[in-house]
């Protein structure tokens, strides 16, 4: 069942002033495809970033859903035009993948705010609707291949030359321990198929040898992390192997290669010189 949490349960708004989020229009009856990104605003409170729309509509009923395969959805919503405003409405959904509130507009504007329950970057659909409306299923909701099941997981590919790392989803079969499977180019495919570059598997990673990149010594630095797809981009390559950086800034310090990919573990290299 899922639950419609009041104000005083969720949070307490934060009295020190935050960097204001991009107010993006919400549109009845219309889903809305939207993503997370280590770019976007910071939460009011806490950890976390947040994505902020803002709907005006007759006065009545209505419900807000929130759907994603990427992080556990926290959609909350209030009155005005402002996400750092008041709240009236919160919910983490009860299933890990959707959340949902209804809320009783008698004037507009109000605004919705997109977020994860924990620290969570990826992809998710948003949608409003009059509360007597029957809700359906999101058009982009994803196909799930016969006798696979979608996890939690996103993973990571990565192709020698291709400039580019892949948010993939990932599936599995039920009750087959190791059975790897993501959707590439509209297919279920297995992962070991695909011939992604990982690092882990390589002489000099193995040895620890520091790497080149831009010019630059990196070693390696601490261990091996999970990172949301949307926490890194492509930087350049070192044996083939993609060396992913922060897009927020300019000057890597640190650099990250992919020594799981199926599981988006990113091993840190550290910059020595």
């Amino acid at each position: 069942m899922t639950r419609f949490t009041p104000l005083a349960a969720v949070l307490l708004a934060s009295a020190v002033a935050q960097p204001v989020a991009a107010q993006t229009p919400l549109n009845p009856n219309r889903t809305t495809n939207g993503e997370l990104t280590a770019t976007d605003a910071p939460m009011p409170y806490g950890t976390g970033r947040m994505d902020c729309y803002v709907f005006n509509v007759p006065a009545g009923r209505y419900r807000i859903n929130l759907d994603s395969d990427a992080f556990h959805p926290f959609v909350i919503s209030g009155p005005g035009r402002s996400c750092a405003g008041d709240l009236e409405r919160g919910s983490f959904g009860s299933d890990g993948r959707s959340a949902e509130i209804r809320v009783n507009v008698v004037r507009g504007p109000w605004f919705v705010r997109v977020a994860a329950k924990e620290y969570g970057l990826g992809t998710y659909r948003l949608r409003l609707t009059p509360a007597d409306q029957p809700r359906t299923s999101a058009p982009s909701a994803p196909q799930i291949p016969p006798g696979l099941e979608l996890t939690r997981n996103m993973a990571c590919g990565y192709r020698p030359g291709s400039r580019e790392l892949l948010p993939l989803r990932a599936y599995r079969q039920p009750d087959v321990p190791g059975s790897n499977y993501v959707q590439y180019e509209g297919r279920a495919a297995a992962w070991t198929s695909l011939g992604f570059a990982e690092a882990r598997q390589l002489p000099w990673y193995i040895n620890g040898d520091p790497i080149t990149f831009q010019g630059r010594r990196y070693e390696k630095y601490g261990l091996p992390r999970i990172l949301s797809p949307s926490e890194v981009q492509f930087g350049g390559e070192y044996e083939g192997q993609g060396v992913m950086v922060d897009p927020t800034t300019t000057e890597h310090y640190v650099v990250y290669l992919i020594v799981n990919g199926r599981d988006c573990e990113f091993q840190p290299y550290q910059r020595v010189d």
